[in-house]
């Protein structure tokens, strides 16, 4: 409501439509009344009055039904405006989309981490073929591990790039073969994932940083 209220006074003061402008125009056609009245013959007062006034009224009439027709139009404009200004811009739900996959904390986070300083073009381009070489030699995604590497930059991720980059990273089809508790990329998709008791978690679920449990010996 309080968005819609402010658009409503700015749609006003464009279109004309505030009660100050239709008072205007009252008066306006009664000052014709008073004017058409004054012009009229004497001895028929009711007879005069009739005539003075019949084009104002009309006048009048017009005033109002454009003051009600633009108040309907002044309240659907501004009522679409409202519905497009509490629409989530596309930015807005690319950062909590960041946010919610990699499990940052806070959305200020995951918008620093957009909008950081960027590389030099020839920097990227070394990143980017240095991790799809990376995953050429995995035997996973180059195209999807590049992506997902570049997205743990600058995140509390970071650090597991390098874990991530090892030879024997690729996720094994058998889950025998897997470590309990260690990362791993998946090679279909090149997206990093934990293998935690027979299960697999991604980046966001609790799973994926929960500490390794230690035993005394």
């Amino acid at each position: 409501m309080d968005v819609y209220g402010e658009n409503k006074g700015i749609i006003d003061q464009v279109m004309g439509n505030a009660d100050e402008d239709t008072k205007k125009s009252m008066y306006l056609q009664l000052a014709k009344f008073g004017a058409g009245l004054a012009a009229q013959p004497g001895g028929d007062l009711v007879g005069a009055i009739g005539r003075a006034a019949e084009k104002p009224i009309e006048g009048l009439e017009a005033t109002l039904a454009e003051k009600r027709k633009g108040d309907r139009d002044t309240k659907l404009l501004a009522l679409q405006k409202t519905f497009d200004d509490m629409k989530e811009p596309e930015q807005i739900k690319y950062i909590k989309a960041i946010q919610k996959e990699y499990g940052l904390d806070s959305f200020e986070e995951a918008y620093e981490l957009i909008t950081k300083p960027k590389k030099s073009s020839a920097e990227i381009r070394a990143d980017d073929e240095r991790y799809f070489k990376i995953g050429e030699q995995m035997g996973v995604s180059a195209e999807g591990f590049k992506d997902e590497m570049k997205k743990l930059k600058g995140t509390k991720f970071e650090d597991l790039i390098g874990v991530l980059s090892r030879n024997d990273a690729a996720l094994p089809e058998d889950p025998k073969d897997r470590t309990n508790y260690e990362y791993y990329i998946q090679p279909k998709d090149g997206k990093p994932v934990r293998s935690v008791d027979g299960k697999l978690y991604k980046p966001g679920e609790p799973e994926f940083i929960v500490p390794i449990p230690t035993t005394e010996t």
